[in-house]
């Protein structure tokens, strides 16, 4: 019979013993943080999958391992420690994975980042108003082109397709927390992540500013971001008024006049110090 896995809930008892064994751990100074939060993902897939526990983490050591790796894929976490952790063949992992939605993992981060930030906050992280930056994270691919996760994309790394994720990041004083990672597939509506994602921040966290890349510079997600009623900053590519406007700027020209790009924010180019950016 075909291995299959089984879902139930997790009960907010076992969340409180998850939260409880693991605040406990993250106090001790001789600690690896890295490990502690895999151990921490872990537990969360035992009570999750209705599995038994070895066969659960010869299948997610993998996933948890890439997302730690820099450039990490699950055929090179596998190729790595295969014999070292008796791990399933990359084709095996793959095709039972396959049996994961959407769902389940946002179900599973969703209790990981209220059981984390539960835990930051005990030990003094204090929730006023975080900087978030939305970003299009893309990784190379080099299989098969028909998978419904690949996208094509700009020549990198030797390969025109690649699987494209939605991330959204705390940024402060250089400091980068990752808050939540969508996947975008061809059939994907990029907008309506973005709205589902602004939904989940306000979960986690309170939103002081959002800064996202200059793919999202354009009036259709200026018009998305306004309705969510933070403010936003985006570079855009230079134009003519944007260089009129930077050089006024620079010259301090008191006429000096204020173009309106959207309803919301004044948007800049890069080069144009962060102090300059104006509300309309």
């Amino acid at each position: 019979m075909a291995f299959q896995l089984k879902r139930r809930s997790v009960t907010k008892e076992e969340e409180k013993l998850i939260y409880r064994k693991y605040s406990k751990l993250l106090k001790k100074r001789d600690i690896d943080i890295n490990k502690v939060i895999c151990e921490l993902f872990i537990s969360l897939i035992y009570l999750y999958f209705d599995n038994p526990k070895r066969k659960l983490y010869k299948l997610f050591f993998p996933v948890i391992m890439a997302n730690f790796m820099e450039l990490g894929y699950i055929n090179s976490v596998i190729d790595e420690y295969r014999e070292k952790k008796n791990l399933y063949s990359e084709s095996y992992t793959c095709r039972i994975l396959r049996q994961l939605d959407e769902n389940d993992s946002l179900v599973i981060s969703k209790i990981f980042r209220r059981i984390l930030f539960k835990i930051l906050k005990k030990n003094g992280f204090k929730n006023r108003g975080c900087c978030i930056a939305i970003d299009v994270t893309v990784k190379p691919f080099y299989g098969n082109k028909k998978f419904l996760m690949v996208k094509g994309t700009k020549k990198k790394a030797g390969t025109n397709f690649a699987i494209h994720y939605l991330t959204a990041s705390i940024v402060e004083e250089g400091a980068r927390f990752n808050l939540l990672c969508f996947p975008i597939n061809a059939l994907t509506s990029v907008p309506r992540k973005v709205n589902e994602m602004i939904s989940e921040i306000e979960n986690i966290v309170k939103i002081k500013i959002l800064y996202l890349d200059r793919a999202f510079g354009n009036s259709f997600y200026c018009r998305i971001l306004k309705l969510s009623k933070y403010k936003f900053v985006i570079p855009i590519t230079k134009n003519d008024k944007l260089k009129d406007l930077e050089f006024q700027i620079k010259n301090n020209q008191k006429s000096a006049r204020v173009f309106t790009l959207f309803p919301n924010w004044i948007i800049l180019s890069t080069k144009i110090n962060q102090k300059n950016i104006k509300k309309a």
